[in-house]
């Protein structure tokens, strides 16, 4: 037995995100919880700590000329995902359940 979600289930995932990325937009919530999100970032150093690594893969990679954006980008973008601080995520997590409940 497969524990994969089917695709139906996908589908209805998927559906689930695009509506409430619809409300939290059409309501302003979205740039309040954006607004929080790097106000937050910015006082645990984690801004700070990803442009330290960026400056640091740049230099690895030989110089700003020799490396692009995209590269760049999916250099880094795993690091800055697994180092958002936990309480950070859990913060954003509660308000977003608690904008959905009202």
């Amino acid at each position: 037995m497969s524990s994969l979600p089917s695709a139906s289930t996908r589908a209805d995932g998927s559906q689930m995100s695009t509506l409430i990325t619809q409300r939290l937009e059409e309501s302003g919530e979205r740039e309040r919880l954006t607004a929080l999100l790097r106000a937050k970032l910015d006082e645990s150093g984690w801004r700070d700590d990803l442009r330290a690594h960026c400056r640091a893969v740049i230099k690895r990679k030989g110089g700003i000329k020799r490396i692009t954006i995209s590269e760049l980008i999916d250099e880094i973008t795993p690091r800055a995902r697994a180092t958002v601080p936990a309480k950070t995520k859990v913060d954003l997590l509660a308000r977003i359940e608690t904008f959905l409940d009202d």
